[in-house]
């Protein structure tokens, strides 16, 4: 009883002790127990991956590894601007819960803004789709909006006062936001409460399509004047974007993302000073944007990287009190997206979007799952926005000041990245800027060798993609997507198009942008331009120079796409044959000899779209080719323990090969119990081996794919 009042008494004097019944030794403790499971030399650092930035990730931080005296990653609100630019984060009100819409179809587009508005999305990012051109063809989604009556319509009803509307006009930039800006005049909305990001990105735009519409000094110096007069009229609304998605979704590292959108941003500000504008308002004209992906660690030490490297940047330029009104935006990644199982990017999302949450992102937009099938529906939408919203308002991640704060993993991480990406921000600045190493092709060099690397280690299986090269579901249901017949839609439009071409005096519009350039009062112009009837492909023709920037173009890959390209070719052969091609898994022995090559056969063989028949096992040979006889299949692998592969699988090869066999391959690593010389064997379909070339070449050896 003495004991029990005792014990008692200290919880209620608050004499509670974290450390209670904790050894003294933990770590040591910890790695003695991990060295015994690991088994061999023991070796804990075995546990530990490099990066594609070649910064260590180990298993177990400690304190030795984020040393907090001196608090080196300084408070929230303070340089070097780690943990937040702001004292308070985003405790006050949450992050900005930001949904993208990209339907071609204008009403359909403004239903789902309505929908989302009233459900919870804080402001909407609109995609439009591309004017087409004779060197492009027309998207597959993006909003057809050509002059401010299409833009009316897809925001009609929407306060917007209230609402931020952010813009993703890919080359057409200008004359996207000098619509946005029109809208705002022809609502009456008071510029002081007209809210917005024009998001210009002529950089991003550069790398993403391989041109802009005039030379690359020329094109800065019209957003200069954009981000001019939007700084002057309009407080709530920021005119540029340094933007990381389209180098990420190229295959960048976190390192070279980070370096891009701090060159981006530098290369935005020299033009913006160099026009007259005071370098302290400039940086407030540039909003940031990052990609967050399924590897949180990474993606919470890449947002709170970038937000350092922008801190030294604007130290540098003598104004690191600036960046506390900075606006970082982060956007779930579209390379980590799937299309086969695609409930899975459910989880690579919500996870994405926690770790920009922890990260203390002031936005943060999250794809619906199943983006990468075409346009989502009600429901995907709704998935998205909740995925937001249950993490601010049920788990509270806005309620915390930099949750990741002290975390030795996060610091040291935060640490190592930062670092890396500075050396790469100072090689692209060595190199002459952004601007010159996308033109030169250096940075899209560097990104595919990136890229290629990923790709080596997806096909080996060092980096599985689950649902697609690991545990891929054979007999998924596919969803159904509703197709988007956008050439009908511009069909449609095309006669009052060509009514307001008729109208509106392109000549006259040229010599209007002509006069303007050389005043510095572009953009005003434009605006007027927009709201006198003018089109966007109209300001477009009268913004283009002869001499515009050439680059090579990053081209968006999403990480399985080579997998789901076979799996494709599968489904095809299917829809033909109503069978997927078939493969028989000639297993030898009991199960306990040859289950875990089997399942490693069956997982291997239907990430290609391949199905696997299972033999009986046993080890009479003839019983297992008249197995393979009455599977109906041509190709076999041979599934069993090393024992066995030394012992019978060259009989068991020969007995296939008789029973017409047309290729025999072998299950396991080529070293495995002297199977190099086993004869009879096609080859090897092994653990840690180039997968998606062994089914390339199965699939053409079965006539699925052609050569």
């Amino acid at each position: 009883m003495a004991s029990k009042d005792k014990k008692n008494g200290a919880a209620e004097s608050g004499a509670l002790s974290l450390t209670d019944g904790v050894p003294a030794d933990a770590h040591a403790a910890w790695l003695e127990m991990v060295a015994r499971l690991l088994g061999g030399d023991g070796d804990v650092d075995r546990l530990s991956f490099n990066t594609y930035d070649d910064i260590a990730v180990r298993a177990l931080y400690t304190r030795e590894d984020w040393r907090s005296a001196g608090d080196p990653s300084g408070l929230p609100g303070k340089a070097p601007f780690t943990r937040g630019q702001r004292s308070a984060g985003v405790v006050a009100h949450g992050w900005d819960v930001r949904q993208l819409h990209a339907h071609p179809d204008r009403s359909v587009t403004n239903a789902a803004i309505h929908s989302d508005l009233e459900n919870g999305v804080q402001s909407v990012q609109l995609r439009f789709a591309p004017v087409p051109t004779a060197a492009n063809e027309p998207a597959a989604d993006g909003i057809l909006v050509s002059c401010l009556d299409d833009l009316d319509a897809v925001l009609q009803g929407v306060d917007l006062s209230r609402t931020t509307i952010a813009l993703a006009s890919g080359g057409a930039f200008l004359p996207a936001a000098a619509m946005l800006v029109a809208l705002w005049d022809r609502r009456g909305i008071d510029p002081a409460e007209a809210r917005g990001a024009l998001n210009c990105d002529p950089i991003g735009a550069l790398a993403a399509s391989g041109t802009l519409y005039a030379g690359y000094d020329r094109v800065l110096a019209d957003v200069s004047d954009m981000a001019s007069a939007i700084g002057e009229t309009h407080p709530r609304v920021v005119g540029i974007r340094a933007g990381g998605a389209v180098f990420h979704n190229a295959g960048a590292t976190e390192a070279q993302e980070i370096a891009c959108i701090a060159a981006s941003g530098v290369a935005y500000l020299r033009a913006l000073t160099d026009a007259g504008m005071a370098v302290e308002k400039a940086v407030g004209q540039i909003l940031l944007s990052a990609t967050t992906d399924a590897n949180f660690l990474l993606s919470i030490a890449k947002i709170r990287a970038l937000r350092r490297v922008w801190g030294r940047v604007a130290e540098a330029c003598g104004v690191s009190d600036a960046v506390s009104s900075m606006q970082l935006q982060a956007e779930t990644s579209e390379r980590m997206m799937s299309r086969r199982d695609p409930w899975v990017n459910m989880l690579r999302t919500t996870v994405s979007c926690f770790a920009a949450a922890v990260a203390g992102a002031d936005s943060i937009t999250v794809l619906p799952f199943d983006a990468a099938l075409g346009l989502p529906d009600g429901f995907s939408r709704r998935i998205a926005r909740n995925t937001q919203l249950i993490l601010q308002h049920e788990s509270g991640l806005n309620r915390v000041i930099d949750p990741a704060g002290g975390a030795w993993a996060v610091e040291s991480l935060t640490d190592a990245l930062a670092q890396s990406a500075w050396q790469e921000f100072q090689s692209i600045e060595r190199a002459g800027g952004i601007g010159v190493v996308l033109q030169d092709g250096s940075l899209a060099a560097a990104i595919e060798r990136v890229r290629t690397r990923r790709q080596e280690n997806i096909t080996k299986s060092i980096d599985p993609i689950t649902g697609v090269s690991a545990f891929p579901h054979l007999l998924e249901t596919p969803i159904e997507t509703t197709p988007i017949d956008i050439a009908a839609l511009r069909a449609a439009d095309a006669p009052r198009l060509s009514q307001l071409s008729r109208q509106f005096d392109g000549a006259d519009a040229a010599a209007v942008v002509h006069d303007a350039r050389a005043k510095r009062g572009l953009f005003r112009r434009m605006t007027d331009l927009m709201e006198g009837g003018g089109t966007v492909d109209a300001l477009m023709h009268a913004l283009s120079e002869a001499d515009a920037a050439i680059a090579e173009v990053l081209h968006a890959r999403r990480l399985g796409a080579d997998f789901e390209t076979l799996r494709d070719a599968s489904e095809a052969c299917r829809g033909e044959s109503g069978a997927f091609p078939k493969v028989f898994l000639a297993v030898m022995g009991t199960r306990a000899e040859f289950g875990e090559r089997l399942t490693f056969a069956q997982n291997a063989l239907a990430s290609g779209g391949v199905a696997a028949i299972e033999g009986e096992g046993g080890t009479d040979t003839a019983a297992i080719a008249a197995q393979f006889v009455n599977s109906g299949c041509a190709v076999c692998v041979i599934c069993s323990s090393d024992a066995l592969y030394a012992s019978h699988a060259s009989a068991l090869s020969a007995s296939l090969r008789a029973a017409g066999a047309t290729d025999v391959f072998l299950a396991g690593k080529k070293a495995s119990g002297g199977s190099e010389t086993i004869a009879g064997i096609d080859g090897h379909l092994e653990p840690g081996g180039d997968l998606l070339a062994f089914l390339t070449r199965l699939l053409e050896r079965m006539g699925v794919l052609c050569r």
